[in-house]
């Protein structure tokens, strides 16, 4: 089944700061305490795309006419190995400040092992924020680790795999719609406005500034 659509304006915002600014990306994660390999990871990779049918999909098109498209996508893994138990940090902070190649895949993985301290991984998921938030991407990787642990231990695995999730104009309720929603949405911006001017809060000074990457 192909899940081709318009992005909405919202996914729209989203993946031209990824192309921008590769800053606005959820990076997600964990420590695993065990034997962790790449064929594992890989394998449970292609059971996720199974289950959840938007990490078959890449971005093409021009900033104005941006598409998901669906096809035969193998998302990036990378293996990493470190000395340090605090170099998986710098892993990190490169996958913080790198934008998603959305127009090869919305999903990126990074598997980091630690040379002097045997059987601890780091694994370092980063996805765009147009198809998931925190919360759906910490449950990607619970499904994740799940399906390296079945896969380790020759259990049998079902996969269900789920709709994918329409554009988020079409999940708000009737009242967030049409001239309903706009009036709706006016009258929130003046209360809330109106609060800020009556609960005006204190502005803090800066004690000192730091770079970006600090």
């Amino acid at each position: 089944m192909f899940y081709d659509r318009k992005l909405s304006p919202l996914e729209q915002v989203i993946e031209i700061v990824n192309r921008r600014a590769g800053a606005y990306n959820i990076v997600t994660i964990c420590r695993i305490n065990g034997l962790l390999s790449e064929e594992v990871i890989r394998q449970a990779l292609e059971l996720l795309q199974a289950r959840h049918p938007r990490l078959n999909c890449r971005i093409i098109g021009k900033l104005n006419n941006l598409r998901f498209k669906t096809g035969d996508i193998e998302i990036p893994l990378r293996v990493v190995k470190k000395l340090d138990s605090q170099q998986w940090q710098e892993v990190v902070w490169e996958e913080l400040n790198h934008k998603i190649e959305s127009h090869k895949s919305l999903m990126r993985v990074v598997l980091v092992h630690l040379k002097n301290e045997n059987n601890v991984n780091y694994l370092i998921t980063t996805i765009h924020h147009a198809i998931a938030d925190g919360l759906s991407c910490i449950q990607l990787h619970s499904e994740l680790l799940r399906y390296c642990q079945k896969i380790i231990s020759l259990e049998p695995i079902e996969v269900v795999s789920l709709p994918a999730l329409p554009p988020l104009k079409k999940l708000l309720p009737d009242s967030m719609r049409g001239w309903k929603g706009t009036v709706n949405i006016f009258l929130t911006i003046c209360r809330l406005l109106l609060k800020d001017i009556y609960y005006r809060p204190q502005t803090l000074k800066f004690e000192k500034f730091l770079p970006i990457e600090s």
